[in-house]
């Protein structure tokens, strides 16, 4: 698995667990907000 794979499922499954609650997935992450919003750009994810 490449590290961009593993960077997105990293993100993209707390975000589906959390139903896109940006709130509940930094929680769930254990990260900053401004570090998701980051990554989401990056990866090029729509919450």
């Amino acid at each position: 698995m490449a590290l961009g794979d593993y960077d997105r499922r990293y993100v993209e499954e707390p975000l589906l667990l959390n139903r896109s609650d940006l709130t509940a997935t930094v929680a769930t992450l254990g990260i900053a907000r401004c570090s998701l919003m980051r990554k989401l750009k990056q990866l090029q994810i729509t919450p």
